[in-house]
């Protein structure tokens, strides 16, 4: 029994990943991965106090961009100039987004928040962060 048949409202909001959570041997290629940040997170949970009709009882799947991992590594390096760090250990994560997929409706999500970060903005904004975290991770030879 769902929650509305029991006389709840509830609003269930269900991001998929950050942006930037990367894995070295399980991406999927070519195969566009959904992402989004944290703070459009905050904005959609803010919106279902402010419009409670509009949200009651829903779970929108929130989505900021889609985009490849050669594409994201594309737009990291022209931003941040350096490779883009990855991980070993989320490779089950990516399995699992490669298998079911995300079903997150980027311009749906667009629309409701135009202010939504993309890849590209989210580094754009962030540079200075990345710059400086990078440098600790890549030896000079790493950086393309």
């Amino acid at each position: 029994m769902d929650a509305s048949a029991r006389g709840l409202e509830e609003t269930i909001t269900t991001p998929y990943s950050d942006m930037v959570n990367n894995a070295t041997d399980h991406l999927p290629g070519r195969h566009p991965r959904q992402g989004l940040r944290a703070d459009d997170i905050g904005w959609f949970a803010a919106q279902s106090f402010l419009d409670p009709d509009g949200y009651r009882n829903k779970a929108p799947t929130l989505v900021g961009d889609e985009l490849a991992q050669p594409d994201a590594d594309a737009i990291f390096n022209t931003i941040v100039w350096m490779p883009m760090p990855m991980s070993d250990t989320v490779g089950d994560m990516f399995k699992w987004f490669k298998a079911e997929g995300y079903g997150g409706d980027v311009e749906a999500c667009r629309k409701a928040y135009p202010e939504m970060q993309s890849v590209k903005t989210k580094l754009e904004v962030n540079k200075g962060r990345w710059t400086h975290w990078n440098s600790k991770s890549f030896s000079s030879t790493q950086v393309a």
